[in-house]
């Protein structure tokens, strides 16, 4: 049987040096991968801030216009009500759908149109 030798490498300054060069390349490449992963979620928390401004202000306009047909639908008022239950549960809720949103303001273009408004 052929005995196992043990290699005894020696690291020599060089080599270290091309060590260290690459453990710094791979350190930089990988901060540009975070800086840009961190440019895209600042991009993704202002779509949302945008998304959430845009909800509160259709929200806002349901209000008003639900208001406005309380004074005007009284011979709708069942539907009123619905609408109005519907309408503050979307306030109450912490996530917002937006099909919901788009859903209570057909119902209430719906109902305007039946009023007259």
């Amino acid at each position: 049987m052929l005995k196992k030798k043990k290699l005894k490498k020696e690291i020599t300054l060089n080599d270290l040096a091309a060590m260290i060069g690459r453990g710094f390349n791979e350190a930089q490449e990988d901060r540009g991968k975070i800086k840009q992963d961190v440019s895209g979620l600042k991009q993704d928390v202002s779509g949302l801030r945008e998304d959430i401004e845009d909800i509160k202000y259709k929200l806002s306009s349901l209000e008003r216009r639900i208001m406005f047909l309380e004074d005007k639908a009284t011979e709708h008022s069942k539907e009123l009500r619905n609408i109005k239950e519907m309408f503050q549960k979307a306030q109450q809720e912490r996530k917002v759908d937006r099909q919901k949103i788009v859903w209570l303001e057909k119902r209430v273009e719906r109902l305007e149109a039946k009023v007259g408004i």
